[in-house]
Order: C-alpha cells, then structure tokens, then sequence
C-alpha cells in the first residue's frame, strides 16, 4: 500500500512492479521500505533506518532480558535531522517500554495522545429534537462525567454508547481501555490490579 500510493514527486523515472514485493518495496528514488517482526532477534540489525513505525508496541513480546523494541532502535538512525520514527500503541498495562517511554518526561520522544472523540466520525446524529432531548435525560452518571470533563456533545457520547453496547457487550470499561479519554486510564485499565484503580 506504501508503494501503491506514494505520489510523491521523486523525478527518478517510472515505478517499477518488480520491486512492489510482499516483505519490501524499493521507491523510484532508491529507498527501500521494509518490514521486521517484533519478535525477530535481527530486527533492523546492520542497517541504517531512517524511517520507523513501530506498531502495537505495548504488545510486543518481551521479558526482564529481552525487548525487540530497544534492540530495533539501536539500528535506528535517530540522530539524524532526515530521520523520522513513530511508535503507537494502544496501552496494555502500566509497565514495559511503551508504558516508560510515554510516562518519562526527558526523552526525546514527542507524545501525541488522541482521545476517542477527538475523531470526528466517532459521533452519530439525531433523526429528531425529540429523541435528542431523551437521550439527554437517558445519561449516566459515567457519561455526565464524560460531558462534563471533555465537554463532549450528545452526539458523540450516542456514539460512545452505540459502540460500549455493540462492540464491548456494554462493558465501559473495556471501551475505556481501548477508546480512552485520556492518557492515564488506558493504562490503568489494562493492567491487572488487586484493587479498583478508578476506586
């Protein structure tokens, strides 16, 4: 899909097909996109990236002595002012690398946090006045909460309401883990705890 839809112009002649590859594609200009499994003990190893995108990175397998997201960096080249690398996640627990990098304040690491209703399909509109004004009346203490902190509309929290009923059996909580409001719930809703951590 990268190579399908770069439209940048890079005046270097024409796409060729042959180099659309499965595990990796070669721009006009020479640059090589490429794959790597987090669980690949020789993920990046000997190259020089200048473009990263780490994915899911919460959920990479690791242990005490072993973390493919540390090990990838190393052939990151970071230092580098053409040097470009995301990592996302959804959160998965207040441990690992995701979890440290995100809540340590001096690392070079920009952090962009998108809320559930900072997108702008995540709301659904009402047929009429009437069934606005007792959707209105139908809210939840959860959802007052909602309205009240984020200032979100009645629009968006239907939406909200339509997706925990559908998508989350009417779990919240699992909604919140997944779709959450800010960047500290996540977290704390996908780990284990002994104790209500919203308690």
């Amino acid at each position: 899909r990268y190579y399908e839809s770069d439209r940048y112009p890079w005046n270097q002649g024409e796409r060729n097909e042959d180099l659309n590859l499965t595990d990796e594609i070669t721009l006009p200009n020479g640059s090589k996109w490429s794959k790597e499994t987090a669980g690949s003990s020789n993920a990046g190893r000997s190259g020089t990236v200048q473009v990263a995108h780490l994915e899911e990175v919460a959920f990479y397998p690791s242990s005490p002595t072993k973390d493919p997201t540390t090990a990838f960096l190393g052939s990151f080249y970071k230092d580098s002012p053409v040097s470009l690398g995301f990592v996302t996640s959804t959160a998965n627990g207040a441990s690992g690398f995701f979890y440290d990098t995100w809540n340590t304040k001096d690392n070079a690491w920009h952090k962009i946090f998108a809320a559930w209703f900072d997108f702008d399909d995540s709301q659904i509109p009402f047929v009429s006045a009437e069934e606005r004004t007792r959707f209105e009346k139908s809210l939840n203490e959860e959802e007052m909460n909602e309205r009240k902190i984020y200032n979100v509309t009645l629009e968006q929290l239907k939406w909200r309401r339509h997706i925990i009923n559908t998508d989350y059996r009417g779990d919240s909580a699992k909604f919140r883990q997944e779709m959450p409001s800010n960047d500290q719930e996540c977290f704390l809703l996908s780990s284990r705890p002994r104790f209500d951590m919203g308690a």
